[in-house]
C-alpha cells in the first residue's frame, strides 16, 4: 500500500488509488471521487452481550477489547484509550483471526473490525460456524460528526488524464446510485 501511495503520489504512471481514506494531507496529491464505500470499524461483541451498546468511549470501560495492531480508529476513541492507559483492557493481536479465537475462549469481549472483513475472516476460518458476533456500533464521529473509514478513489494530481477521468467516474457512479443499483450491488456483498 505504501509503495502504491507513493507512486501515485510522486509519478504521473498511475491514475488513482482505489479504496483510500481521506486526510488533509493526501488533499495536496490527489482528486477525491465521492464516498464509495465504507470501512468504518464497528464494535463487534460476543454473543451473550446482547445489550451492549458502544455510543461513547465511557461504555467501553470494564471490557476487554481487541484491536488489530496498525489499524486506525477515530482521534476520539485513540485519546480515551490514552487517557485511560491502564484502566483499559486492551490486547493488541497481529491478525484478526487471532481475536476471533480469543473472543471465542472468552479472553475478549470485543474486537474493533468493519464488520464486512469481520464476517469475510470469519467464515474462512470457520466455515461450518455460524457467524454470531453483534454490532455493538461504530468508531465515534470525528468533530465534524463524519464517522471515519470512508473509502475514495484518490485520482493523482500527477497524471495528466486523472482529472477527466474522476470526472467520469462521478458522472457513472452518480448514475448507478440515482437507478438504485449501487445499493443493489452493496446489499448483495
Amino acid at each position: 500500500w505504501k509503495r502504491a501511495v507513493n507512486y501515485t503520489k510522486k509519478t504521473s504512471t498511475y491514475h488513482a488509488l482505489l479504496g483510500c481514506f481521506h486526510t488533509l494531507e493526501r488533499e495536496k496529491h490527489y482528486i477525491f471521487s465521492s464516498e464509495i464505500a465504507s470501512a468504518a470499524f464497528h464494535f463487534l461483541l460476543r454473543n451473550d452481550l446482547k445489550s451492549k451498546v458502544i455510543r461513547k468511549p465511557e461504555d467501553l470501560m470494564g471490557l476487554r477489547i481487541g484491536v488489530v495492531r496498525g489499524y486506525v480508529f477515530s482521534k476520539r476513541l485513540k485519546d480515551f484509550i490514552k487517557q485511560n492507559n491502564g484502566l483499559m483492557k486492551i490486547k493488541e493481536v497481529s491478525r484478526f483471526n487471532q481475536a476471533i479465537r480469543m473472543l471465542m475462549k472468552r479472553k475478549l469481549d470485543v474486537v474493533i473490525e468493519n464488520p464486512l472483513v469481520a464476517r469475510y475472516e470469519f467464515k474462512k476460518a470457520y466455515p461450518k460456524k455460524i457467524f454470531n458476533l453483534l454490532d455493538g456500533g461504530t468508531d465515534f464521529p470525528n468533530e465534524k460528526n463524519k464517522l471515519p473509514g470512508g473509502l475514495f478513489i484518490c485520482w493523482s494530481r500527477k497524471n495528466k488524464e486523472a482529472l477527466n477521468l474522476s470526472k467520469d467516474f462521478e458522472e457513472g457512479f452518480n448514475k448507478l446510485r440515482e437507478s438504485g443499483r449501487y445499493n443493489k450491488i452493496i446489499k448483495e456483498f
